[in-house]
């Protein structure tokens, strides 16, 4: 569970990144884009799994969790501040570059981490249900 929340934050330490680039141009999705995103939209909700698109969001090591939650904490914070003093008209410009969804634009990519999230909720479900009947079964 520990490596999961280490590839959330990596994940969202990259969108934080990107939306925080002094060069964020405004975000032209192609068709394929949107096929792309419908594909990875559809594989989160249905939990299927899949390899990472990117080894920059791969875990690394073993961190301990109050680290990581320190970590978490203070990249949600950054996150609420950008968003806070983002204007609309920045709005439209690129905030995460999913190597299989495209350019997305802060709102899409707050969608992403949302899903992201989610899928990854379900994720740490399974693993438990999992322990708890290796236990029972001991």
């Amino acid at each position: 569970m520990l490596q999961v929340v280490q590839h959330l934050i990596l994940v969202e330490h990259l969108i934080m990144k990107a939306m925080t680039s002094d060069n964020r141009p405004k975000v032209r999705r192609r068709w394929w884009h949107r096929i792309g995103a419908s594909i990875v939209a559809f594989v989160f909700r249905h939990g299927f799994r899949v390899p990472v698109p990117t080894r920059r969001v791969m875990p690394q090591g073993e961190v301990p969790l109050d680290d990581s939650s320190r970590r978490w904490d203070a990249l949600r914070g950054q996150l609420r501040a950008f968003l806070e003093s983002s204007t609309v008209e920045s709005a439209g410009n690129l905030g995460l570059h999913h190597p299989i969804s495209g350019p997305l634009d802060i709102a899409s990519s707050l969608d992403f981490i949302q899903t992201h999230f989610d899928h990854h909720l379900r994720q740490v479900a399974r693993i438990e249900a999992s322990a708890a009947r290796g236990a029972r079964s001991h």
